[in-house]
């Protein structure tokens, strides 16, 4: 019997020519962009970028556009400052709504936003995240990029899912470990023809059901086109 495992693994079938590619993705092994504390948010940043002072002004920048009051961090940015970049739209000083409000954050350019995409979520309300959910470019970077610790670290937690016994998570210095999971997910249905370009669709969905009846309630939902014989995306 197939069991799903919600981090990410691919999921291969080949189908009248085409090969289909599903992937899951708990949102618990993320970092709520809403619910992150200042030190959260820094050491998350420092683990993408490898960057501290760029880590620093992108949390100040990140906590000024969220925040209610139009006081600017030590390096972050207010209205002033977006208007002197030429920026048309100023922080909004309130929580983001969609993940795509992060791209108008005075710093984040698009290249840092398909990284963020990987980490950050709007639906898990925890300060921190949950290891035993995260993909494993998010295990990577807490794991100091020990690619054969990882793996071993993922193989257990697949094995421990099986018999339904918990497996010891790795450290998060920094990041507060835990957090909500098993609530909402990211699902990557991708199909590919070999020479021919990909497709498919990514959602986010939250259990429990909608206001139409589902059992579930859709937050997000995009198309997702590739390059012929490109890779499929990671789930974000």
């Amino acid at each position: 019997k197939l069991r799903w495992q919600a981090d990410g693994t691919p999921y291969v079938w080949q189908v009248e020519g085409a090969r289909v590619i599903i992937r899951v993705l708990d949102e618990g092994g993320k970092i709520d962009l809403n619910a992150a504390q200042e030190q959260t948010l820094k050491t998350v940043l420092k683990l993408i970028l490898q960057n501290e002072e760029q880590a620093i002004q992108l949390t100040d920048a990140i906590l000024d556009w969220r925040d209610p009051d139009e006081l600017k961090r030590n390096q972050g940015a207010e209205g002033p400052e977006y208007q002197s970049r030429g920026l048309q739209a100023p922080p909004q000083n309130r929580n983001f709504l969609i993940m795509d409000e992060l791209r108008g954050v005075m710093g984040v350019t698009p290249q840092l936003y398909r990284k963020f995409e990987s980490w950050f979520t709007l639906y898990t309300g925890a300060d921190g995240l949950n290891p035993a959910k995260a993909s494993r470019e998010v295990l990577l970077a807490l794991m100091g990029g020990d690619a054969a610790a990882v793996d071993n670290y993922i193989q257990q937690r697949k094995q421990a899912a099986g018999a339904g016994v918990p497996v010891a998570a790795p450290p998060t210095p920094g990041i507060p470990a835990g957090g909500s999971s098993d609530m909402a997910y990211t699902v990557m249905a991708l199909a590919e023809i070999e020479g021919q370009q990909g497709a498919g669709v990514m959602a986010t969905i939250r259990r429990g059901p909608s206001a139409d009846g589902a059992p579930f309630t859709t937050l997000r939902w995009k198309s997702v086109m590739l390059p012929a014989k490109s890779a499929p995306p990671q789930p974000n």
